[in-house]
């Protein structure tokens, strides 16, 4: 859950370690967020045979 105010776009992103590369694997509009009230990004998806991976996750004023 996120605490968010105003609107906002949050990407989750998949870096697959020894690899160069970020892969967006959800994006989210959320608008007229509160702090009062925390908006719940939806699940990840995990790849039962992939190597390690890191998740990020960006949330940008829209």
């Amino acid at each position: 859950m996120l605490k968010l105010e105003g609107n906002f776009k949050v990407s989750v992103y998949r870096e697959v370690n020894g690899e160069n590369k970020r892969e967006i694997i959800s994006e989210q509009n959320f608008e007229k967020c509160q702090f009062s009230e925390p908006v719940k990004i939806l699940p990840i998806n995990l790849l039962q045979n992939e190597r390690l991976a890191e998740y990020t996750a960006d949330c940008k004023l829209i």
